[in-house]
Parts: structure tokens; sequence; C-alpha cells
């Protein structure tokens, strides 16, 4: 027999892990849907693959990169990128993934301090939102 106190502290923990549960089962469904949308965009040839930009940018940041992911923000498909340098610097570079620009950016030190942020993307679909 279960006591009644038991079966109530139990039940918000039980709900708890069934919502962990169904979180962690959603989230490969969102990342396919970004993997399938990257894969048409490019087909279409409406970006530059990131195998194309990617040298360019370890290049130019004297780094390698560490994490890359696409976005589509006010109608424009970005690349986000996260650089590392050998000393341990963390680079943020957001890249306008139709045309290889660099639109954005952040540089960190070692402490995980921002060092320096550069916008060079000016958001003329703002309103369109």
């Amino acid at each position: 027999m279960v006591q009644k106190g038991v079966m109530i502290r139990s039940l918000p923990s039980c709900f708890a892990s069934c919502l962990i549960s169904a979180f962690c089962l959603a989230t490969p469904a969102f990342a396919d849907e970004d993997h399938d949308f990257a894969r048409e965009a490019f087909a279409r040839g409406d970006i530059i693959s990131l195998a194309r930009i990617l040298p360019e940018l370890e290049a130019q940041f004297d780094a390698r990169l560490i994490d890359a992911e696409i976005e589509r923000e006010h109608g424009a498909i970005l690349y986000e990128i996260t650089l590392i340098s050998d000393s341990g610097r963390l680079i943020e570079v957001e890249v306008d993934a139709e045309t290889g620009d660099i639109l954005s950016e952040e540089d960190s030190d070692d402490d995980g301090r921002k060092k320096h942020r550069s916008e060079r993307y000016t958001d003329d679909h703002e309103d369109d939102d």
C-alpha cells in the first residue's frame, strides 16, 4: 500500500522527468529541421558552403573552428561561427551565408571577458517582422 504523502511528493518529480524527456526527444527534430533547411538552401544556390567560408575565417582570425550554426534572422540566412585561437581566445563571427560577408565579430580573452565587438550589419528589415 502506498502512503498518500509519498505519492504527492513524487508527483512533481515525475512531472519534471516527463517534461525533460519530452524536451530531449524534441531536440533532434529541431536539429534535423535545421540540417534539412541548410541542405536545401545550399542545393538551391542560396548560400555559400561553410567549407568555402571557413578557411578564410580561420586564416583571417588565426583560429580554428569549435562551433558553427546556421540561422534565419530577419529574412537573412546567417552562419554563427565560434573560433578559438592557440592562446584560448574565443571569437564569435556572424557571416552572411548568401554573400560570405562578415556581419559582426565578437572577441573575448581567455577569461571570457568581451574585448571587441564589431557590427558591420545594419538591419534594414527590422520593420518587416
